[in-house]
């Protein structure tokens, strides 16, 4: 049997807190998107 294919995650889990706490500080999508080399659409989905 296979297993069902996952997506590793694009951020670990202490990337996603750093870029929420750029985010709620203010700086712009574009460039904490640019320094993680994700998406801004990535950086805007965080929660």
């Amino acid at each position: 049997m296979h297993r069902p294919a996952t997506r590793r995650p694009k951020l670990t889990s202490h990337q996603r807190r750093e870029a929420l706490e750029r985010r709620a500080s203010g700086e712009p999508l574009v460039d904490i998107a640019r320094s993680y080399a994700v998406s801004h659409s990535t950086i805007s989905r965080l929660r």
